[in-house]
């Protein structure tokens, strides 16, 4: 399995997650809501800490898309 690598990965798994989200998956929804907010912090804060935690959350909602054979990534 690949490693989120880059904010573009982020980008393209949040929008997968916004399609699923707003066909009423409330478990997508939640991912997406827990990577939007790391990727505000990120352009927030932009440390080092804050990009890990971006990256973190966009490899869990990968992974969720994955195991539910949502993922097109």
């Amino acid at each position: 399995m690949r490693i989120v690598t880059s904010e573009s990965e982020s980008e393209t798994i949040a929008d997968e997650l916004m399609v699923l989200a707003l066909d009423g998956g409330k478990e997508a929804a939640q991912y997406f809501a827990d990577l939007s907010l790391a990727r505000r912090n990120w352009e927030r804060v932009r440390s080092t800490e804050s990009w890990r935690d971006l990256i973190r959350e966009a490899q869990r909602a990968r992974d969720w898309l994955i195991a539910n054979q949502y993922s097109k990534t």
